[in-house]
């Protein structure tokens, strides 16, 4: 068995850095059917010599994905894959899924359609309350500027926001759950777009307050076919990039 290089050097920082990519390893034999649910993991013993890393770095992997739920501890018996892994951190199993990037377009795919919905719903419901939020939201998604983490925040707010609006509890309660399993797997960004994403989100609102649904369902069409987009150039020009730096 290798020793851990990470171990004896004093920033923790490498050491935790290495845990993670352990887990992240054990995550994608799950993914692959090695290590399937409901099963005993090898030993301490055994995954340090597989992973080239020592025990001490394994139970580190393992104590995260206990706590991602990914994982179960079962006294004196071992560590065991869980049933349903992820779940509680990742209800629809985005994680577990082998097909990752279709996954997250057809979500997208479903996403516009709850979304349509809510829109139109939202143009009949909404209070005036709940557009004074939504404006709020559009606001400060300005004077974020390119914080793109801040951007996204208040965008996944604001389509709660506009969800609730629609009166239809079900549909208020999907779609964040969606939306947060689309941006924890989804590794591309929206840096510098965000003027543009705004401006649909000002002519949703528009719509959704002149009590317009047919109009506020084709606006969410052309917002959320602009992200769908987006997404495409950005994946392709990953793949690009990709190739590059492998020649």
């Amino acid at each position: 068995m290798q020793n851990d290089p990470y171990i004896a050097k004093s920033n923790g920082t490498k050491r935790i850095s290495l845990s993670n990519e352990v887990a992240n390893r054990i995550v994608e034999k799950i993914r692959n059917d090695a290590f399937v649910p409901g099963s005993r993991l090898p030993s301490e013993f055994e995954l340090a010599d597989e992973f080239g890393v020592s025990r001490g770095t394994i139970r580190e992997a393992v104590k995260l994905l206990v706590s991602k739920d990914v994982l179960e501890i079962r006294p004196a018996k071992g560590t065991f894959v869980r049933e349903h892994p992820g779940m509680s951190v990742d209800p629809l199993g985005l994680a577990f899924m082998q097909d990752h990037e279709k996954m997250i377009r057809d979500l997208l795919d479903l996403r516009i359609l709850l979304e349509c919905y809510a829109a139109k719903s939202a143009a009949v419901n909404a209070t005036t309350e709940q557009i004074a939020v939504m404006k709020t939201l559009t606001a400060q998604i300005d004077e974020a500027g390119d914080d793109n983490a801040r951007c996204t925040a208040l965008d996944i707010e604001l389509h709660k926001c506009i969800a609730e609006s629609s009166g239809n509890s079900a549909i208020s309660t999907v779609l964040p759950v969606i939306r947060s399993n689309m941006e924890q797997f989804n590794s591309l960004d929206f840096e510098r777009q965000w003027d543009a994403v705004n401006d649909g989100h000002r002519a949703i609102i528009a719509a959704i307050e002149t009590h317009n649904p047919m109009l506020a369902e084709a606006e969410t069409i052309k917002h959320l076919s602009y992200v769908t987009e987006k997404m495409d150039k950005l994946r392709e020009k990953a793949i690009s990039d990709a190739v590059q730096r492998n020649k």
